[in-house]
């Protein structure tokens, strides 16, 4: 690996330990999951600014991520260029990184819904944010065993 490549997956590397806490924080922020519609119209300042603090965290995690899962393939010699989403995780699945890719394509799907819509009823929020718990679960998993697998590899000086 070039001294390059060593410092763009310590930078990715770092963000993603940051995210992974912020999702923590967010979680601790957001308080008790609202399970309806009107626990989550019903919840306070904290929860709700945690609530949209989450879903930005959910965004950003998937998205540092991607660029690992793509890092770790081409310092693995892999040619990401024309791979698309599924096809790293497919490779990610296979590398034991992530459970399943299927589960990893319904964030990465999240993930663009977030970037690109904005929902703006009680409704459409709530719905976000549900999707946004669930998929916590896997951003934390995959962080690990990525993390994991990088330090395993001792790539990192």
């Amino acid at each position: 690996m070039t001294e390059p490549e060593e410092d763009i997956l310590e930078i990715i590397c770092e963000r993603v330990r940051s995210l992974n806490v912020a999702l923590d924080e967010d979680m601790r922020l957001l308080g008790t999951v609202p399970t309806d519609l009107t626990a989550f119209e019903a919840m306070t300042e904290h929860g709700r600014v945690g609530s949209r603090a989450l879903l930005k965290t959910v965004e950003q995690l998937e998205d540092q991520l991607m660029r690992l899962f793509r890092t770790i393939l081409q310092v693995r010699a892999v040619d990401t260029k024309d791979m698309y989403a599924r096809d790293v995780a497919n490779r990610m699945e296979s590398l034991r990184i992530i459970d399943s890719a299927d589960g990893w394509m319904a964030v990465v799907k999240l993930r663009n819904r977030l970037v690109h819509d904005y929902p703006l009823t009680s409704e459409a929020r709530f719905a976000k944010l549900v999707e946004a718990v669930q998929a916590t679960d896997i951003l934390r998993a995959a962080t690990q065993r990525a993390l994991t697998y990088v330090d395993k590899k001792e790539w990192l000086a």
